[in-house]
């Protein structure tokens, strides 16, 4: 298996299966080891590694991610990438 990053789109549906799981809108629950691997690849593509942070920033990063992948203007992506 290649392990490369995901592409954009496949982050976006990721993080959109990984938030509508958690929030309990699904009827499809991702396996355990690919929603992980799948957030992990997207947090780490956009924001960097993030080893050593609380269960609660990486919540919160990954609703940064979300917001991010969302927002089309380079600009704004920009913004919240320095924000975060």
């Amino acid at each position: 298996m290649i392990d490369r990053p995901p592409t954009e789109a496949v982050a976006r549906k990721a993080i959109k299966r990984a938030l509508m799981e958690l929030s309990g809108n699904t009827n499809e629950p991702m396996h355990p080891a690919a929603w992980w691997n799948a957030i992990a690849q997207a947090m780490n593509r956009y924001l960097g590694p993030s080893m050593g942070m609380t269960t609660e920033q990486r919540w919160d990063r990954l609703k940064m991610v979300e917001i991010w992948l969302l927002t089309e203007s380079l600009e704004e992506r920009a913004a919240i990438k320095d924000w975060y």
